[in-house]
């Protein structure tokens, strides 16, 4: 399953959305139940939250740099508004996007 885990960083990387579940298992021309299996078994996640993983690192990439506001991220990111993206955020580093940055001392404002 190393090839699912570089269609997803590579997804990621390249922004917007990583592909569903379905999606990367037909690319990969494997059940879904049997990708599922496997990328447990290799990662100790699932393909979900190994994907939610990689999307909140880069998130903090991105605004660690500074140069990027919260809604630039959210868009570079795929993710429908910028309160969803901030409750994605929160969810994986019990802070706001805005509390973070601010943590890391990288605050443009």
């Amino acid at each position: 399953m190393s090839h699912a885990r570089r269609l997803l960083s590579a997804a990621v990387e390249e922004g917007g959305a990583p592909p569903s579940v379905d999606d990367l298992a037909r690319k990969l021309y494997v059940s879904r139940s049997r990708l599922c299996d496997a990328f447990r078994s290799e990662t100790g996640q699932g393909v979900g939250a190994y994907a939610r993983q990689l999307r909140m690192e880069l998130a903090c990439r991105l605004l660690e740099g500074g140069d990027r506001s919260v809604s630039e991220v959210a868009v570079l990111l795929g993710y429908p508004s910028s309160s969803a993206f901030c409750h994605a955020f929160s969810g994986f580093t019990g802070m706001s996007p805005r509390a973070w940055v601010i943590q890391k001392g990288t605050d443009p404002f």
